[in-house]
């Protein structure tokens, strides 16, 4: 841990830091492994956790155990929720769709594909709202998708604003604040949540 810093933090047995990292007010769950020359603020990261080298975590970010970032990441927000936090497509009550999301990847992708009946359904149960606010972490996504509930859209129409919705949530949130200086290092990956 030669050039380490851990300020306010917890570290749990048998986890593993690596070289020249910043890990301030965090908690690093058991097992947990970070890489080398590694930035992290104000998060949480499960146990089993392997982050690559040069990742940055930025505050408030949640990492479910046994989660992987690759070498040169930015995580910001939720990264791969567990099964039983998934979000199951239903059409309507008991009738599951056959679709789950684990990540908001995976959100995005149900909404191209799973049955209108599944997100008026969803919609009008509030369900997309209390998953992004109680599992995501996103307060502002949970407000967003209110406001689209509230114009009561339907069809077509609402799959579009949903999709339009949670794009632009992760887009902003995967985006980091960079400096001219970092502009000029495009390779640099985003975890997107």
């Amino acid at each position: 841990m030669s050039g380490t810093s851990v300020e306010a933090g917890v570290v749990f047995e048998r986890a593993v830091i690596g070289h020249n990292c910043s890990v301030k007010s965090t908690i690093i769950g058991e097992r947990a492994v970070v890489g080398n020359d590694v930035t992290i603020d104000r998060a949480i990261i499960g146990q089993g956790c392997n982050i690559g080298e040069t990742v940055k975590i930025l505050s408030g970010s949640k990492l479910w155990p046994n989660t992987r970032v690759q070498a040169g990441s930015t995580v910001d927000g939720v990264v791969a929720v567990p099964r039983d936090k998934s979000f199951y497509f239903d059409t309507g009550l008991g009738q599951y769709s056959g679709v789950l999301a684990s990540s908001i990847e995976d959100f995005l992708g149900a909404f191209k594909i799973v049955p209108i009946e599944a997100l008026e359904y969803h919609i009008g149960r509030r369900d997309f709202e209390k998953w992004t606010k109680d599992v995501l972490g996103s307060v502002l996504l949970a407000d967003n998708i209110r406001t689209l509930r509230r114009s009561q859209l339907k069809g077509e129409d609402l799959r579009l604003q949903l999709i339009g919705v949670v794009q632009e949530w992760a887009q902003r949130v995967s985006s980091p604040q960079t400096s001219p200086n970092e502009e000029k290092n495009a390779e640099k990956h985003t975890t997107r949540v």
